[in-house]
Order: structure tokens, then C-alpha cells, then sequence
């Protein structure tokens, strides 16, 4: 934290004097992370959506953006995989603000990093397939004949050889080059940046998460470091920088983390149950002009139990709309169960609650739209507490108690709208039967404001 900094607070606004040049930098590269109008009587006023993180301006300063929720939470909410366990307690537990966190967990993983590399850059045979002027390993037959007939001067040869490039290297280093534009020239990291550059300088970046990277032959070291990799490289934060790529902000979008830690934890926590949070999309309408598209699809048995939907905002509370979720979000969990053909819905909201289900029967249908909270605010010491009882409720849902749907041949009275298989839209979305792999978090965040 220095004293140029500007202070902003997720969700709320405040009146800045900032230059015209700063000004226009957030309205123009940042709009959609805060908003700027006019204040009486001179100034800006200032509000910042749900995001946090860190904006450098063109005059030098900073905007730092403060989460509303403890940052051992924000830790928590990035970290959720068993691997992170071996970095408890976390190494920025005791950053004072947003900017000292997001620094501390570079750093930290380029520390790790060197520490890995000092055994060695890891690497794993490949199969190649190259033309060669004499024979390495097999000649391959029906390509030779095809392509070079005859007395052959060169041969099309597949063999394995030893490469350190392999997707695992590729993640890490992509993550090096994240954790490097967001630390800077920090002298005391000097030298571990300067020997990890080195080390990763021929392998190429892919900011894919590599296959089996989390494996049992993995080292405790190792998994650290892809541990790290993975909360920087998270589809969560945004990193940019169109003005000066050295001082990138770093941003973190809420929504969107709440969203893939409601994914990963129930995917964690329901190991009896499919938890599908790609290619969940569904066609509303006999004309394929409406998809819907949910965050999780818990399925048992190929056939799908209920959907849930994450809502980083306040959820229905005591006295506030009678204990309800609001009528934007009741009709969006309507359609939801609808189009999947499930007669449960669950929406997650970021705090406590204890709220009776909402019973929608109309018209020979019954849908029941279930309200389940964790409460975000207690910090990490509190988290995983927190983690099982959500775990529960869902548990608690979709067991036979809980009234989980019939299978796609019987839907407990339920129309069929818009699910035949010849009848899906473009972009990659499928019938709720089908079963496609588990458990990447989904794209979308929901817009609002956290306890």
C-alpha cells in the first residue's frame, strides 16, 4: 500500500478528484468494472461493481478495490482443491489489502516455483512422427507407401523421445509470465524470477489446465506450484493492461468465482452424484430460439436431479420480501426446471439463511425452488464448516426425501418443452440426457450486490 493509492470498496461509490487522464483510462479500458459520473460541486463519483483488485492510472496512482468479504475468504473461494491443504495457513493470511494479497500470491508461487525448478525442469516422452534421412524407432508403413514409394532415400519414422515440453510445463509457464507482470521488478525476487525466466524461456505457454497435473505421482511441491498456477490462471481474474502492459490491473471478478466454487465444492463434497457444469445448455421453445443455460446439473443414474444456480447478491432474508427469493430470480429457476425437466431448483447466495422452499404448482406442474447459503463473511477459519453444511442441504434436496425428478421418460407431469435431440442450437448445446464430463466451473456471473 503506498500513499498514492486510491481506496474504493466493492459495490459502493465515492467522490475521487481524479485527473482527466485517469478519468478517461477507467471510462475507456475499465467501464465495465466501474462506473464514473459527475459529482456536485466538482469531482467524480466513483462506484465499483463487483469486482476487486487493482487498476494502475496513467498518472501513476493506483485504484485498489477492497472486497466486501475477508481476503482468507477470497483465498478459500480460489483454493478449493485438496492440494491446497499442504499451503494451510495460507502465505497471505496477513496482507493488510487487495493489492498486498494478489502480490503475495504471485510471489508466492514464483518462490515455489524456483524451488521445483531447482530439482530439474520435469518432462515425459512423446510420440513424434517425422521424415528422416535414416530409420529412429518404427518406420510408419502405410504413410511411407502412401507418400514416398519406391526406393525410399528418406523414411516417415514414429518414435518417443524425452521433451520437457509437456502440458504441465506449458500451464506453469503461463502462469510465470501472469505472476511476473503482476509482481514487477521486486528486487528481493530478482533472482528466482530471473532463473525461472530462464528455465521456462524455450517451453510454449497454454493457459489450459494440463491432464493429470494433479495426479498421485505428483510431489507435494509440485502440487503446490500447479495448486498456485491454478488460482492465477482461474477464468476469475481478469488481468490487463492496454496502456502500460508492465503494471497490469489484476482484477477479480466476483460473480464469477462465486460461481465456480459453488461448482467445484459441490463436485467435491456429492461424490455420489454427477455434478455437470458444461454443455448444460437446453432448448426452451419448439423453435430452437431459446437456450437456457444453467451453472450445475446435479444428474444420478444419466438422469438429471435438480439445478443449481449460484447468486453472488443477498438472497431472501426475514421480513425482507417475505423470506423469498425475488420474482426475477423465481422465474428464471421456473424455466430452469422446465427446460431440464426436473421439479427441484436450488439457488446459492453468499451469506446465511434460513428460508422455507417456494412451492410453484400450477397447471399439473410442481416445481420447488429451494434457498441454500454460505456464509462468505466468517473468514477461512469458519470456510470449510461452512462448505459441508451447503453440501448437506443440497444432499438433503436431492435424496428421496428431497423429491428429485423422475427420469427424462417420466417427468412427474412435466411438459415437454423444447428437448428433443434434433432440436438443439449452435455453440456446442446439448440434451439434458446426454452425459458429457464433469466439472470445469461454467462461464457466466450473475450481476449484484454480496452481503
Amino acid at each position: 500500500m503506498t500513499s498514492r493509492d486510491i481506496h474504493l470498496r466493492e459495490l459502493q461509490a465515492a467522490r475521487l478528484d481524479l485527473d482527466i487522464d485517469d478519468r478517461r483510462h477507467l471510462a475507456d479500458c475499465h467501464g465495465e468494472h466501474v462506473q464514473i459520473t459527475e459529482a456536485d460541486g466538482g469531482g467524480c463519483l466513483v462506484t465499483a461493481r463487483d469486482i476487486c483488485g487493482v487498476i494502475p492510472l496513467p498518472s501513476g496512482r493506483r485504484l485498489t478495490i477492497e472486497p466486501k468479504i475477508p481476503l482468507s475468504s477470497i483465498w478459500a473461494l480460489l483454493a478449493l482443491a485438496p492440494e491446497e491443504a499442504l499451503l494451510s495457513p495460507p502465505p497471505v493470511a496477513e496482507a493488510p489489502d487487495i493489492a498486498a494479497w494478489l502480490e503475495g500470491l504471485a510471489a508466492t508461487f514464483i518462490v515455489q516455483l524456483d524451488q521445483m525448478l531447482a530439482r530439474g525442469l520435469s518432462g515425459d516422452f512423446r510420440l513424434s512422427r517425422e521424415n528422416l534421412g535414416g530409420v529412429r524407432g518404427r518406420i510408419a508403413l502405410q504413410e511411407q507407401l502412401r507418400r514416398q514409394p519406391g526406393m525410399p532415400h528418406r523414411f516417415i519414422c514414429d518414435f518417443s523421445e524425452f521433451s520437457a515440453d509437456i502440458p504441465r510445463n506449458r500451464y506453469l509457464a503461463a502462469a510465470f509470465d501472469r505472476a511476473a507482470l503482476i509482481v514487477g521488478a521486486r528486487s528481493y525476487l530478482r533472482g528466482p524470477l530471473e532463473r525461472c525466466r530462464a528455465t521456462l524461456s524455450a517451453i510454449p505457454r497454454d493457459c489450459m489446465p494440463a491432464d493429470g497435473s494433479r495426479s498421485q505421482r505428483a510431489g507435494r511441491q509440485q502440487s503446490i506450484v500447479v495448486a498456485l498456477a491454478d488460482m492465477l490462471l482461474s477464468d476469475a481474474v481478469v488481468l490487463g493492461g492496454p496502456r502500460r502492459p508492465s503494471t497490469p490491473a489484476v482484477l477479480v471478478e466476483m460473480p464469477r468465482l462465486f460461481e465456480r466454487f459453488v461448482c467445484r465444492a459441490l463436485a467435491q463434497g456429492l461424490p455420489s452424484v454427477v455434478v455437470r457444469t458444461s454443455g448444460t445448455c437446453v432448448l426452451l421453445d419448439a423453435d430452437g430460439r431459446v437456450p437456457l443455460t444453467v451453472d450445475a446439473v446435479l444428474e444420478s443414474n444419466g438422469r438429471p436431479l435438480c439445478v443449481v444456480d449460484a447468486k453472488y447478491k443477498h438472497g431472501p432474508q426475514s421480513g425482507r420480501t417475505g423470506g423469498t427469493p425475488t420474482s426475477g430470480d423465481l422465474y428464471q429457476m421456473l424455466a430452469y426446471c422446465l427446460g431440464y425437466g426436473v421439479s427441484d431448483a436450488i439457488l446459492v447466495y453468499p451469506h446465511r439463511l434460513e428460508v422455507e422452499p417456494v412451492h410453484i404448482c400450477r397447471h399439473g406442474i410442481s416445481i420447488r425452488v429451494h434457498s441454500v447459503g454460505i456464509d462468505l463473511s466468517a473468514g477461512a477459519h469458519r470456510f470449510q464448516a461452512g462448505v459441508e453444511g451447503m453440501c448437506g442441504a443440497v444432499a438433503r434436496i436431492i435424496g428421496p426425501e428431497g423429491g428429485a425428478s423422475a427420469d427424462a421418460g417420466s417427468r412427474d407431469g412435466l411438459p415437454e418443452i423444447g428437448l428433443s435431440r434434433h432440436n438443439q442450437p449452435p455453440g456446442g448445446c446439448v440434451d439434458p440426457s446426454r452425459r458429457p464430463s464433469v466439472t470445469v466451473a461454467a462461464e457466466r456471473g450473475e450481476r449484484g450486490a454480496p452481503p
